[in-house]
């Protein structure tokens, strides 16, 4: 899956915390990565794009490409918890810090 320059940079903007421990654009994509297969799909739209959540984080996804990232605070909430997220990065051999 592909990641557009627009949504990296906004997963920098909405997320800095996180952002701020990856040392590369990679590791950052890994991330994303991470959230939308472990996210929730939201919705399936006329468009042909679908939505995922993870936690407040709403991803846009048209084909294989993330085109959009926003966070809505007041929409459902998409727990993922620490051992789900661990498991995924065991099974693709990434251990972040």
């Amino acid at each position: 899956m592909k990641i557009t320059p627009k949504a990296l940079k906004q997963f920098q903007e909405l997320c800095p915390l996180s952002s701020s421990k990856c040392n590369s654009y990679h590791e950052i994509e890994y991330k994303i990565h991470r959230c939308i297969q472990l996210g929730e799909i939201a919705a399936l739209n006329n468009d042909g794009s679908r939505q995922v959540n993870y936690y407040h984080l709403k991803f846009t996804i048209k084909g294989d490409k993330v085109i959009d990232i926003r966070k809505d605070k007041g929409g459902r909430y998409v727990h993922v918890s620490e051992k789900a997220k661990n498991e995924y990065d065991i099974i693709h051999s990434k251990i972040m810090v």
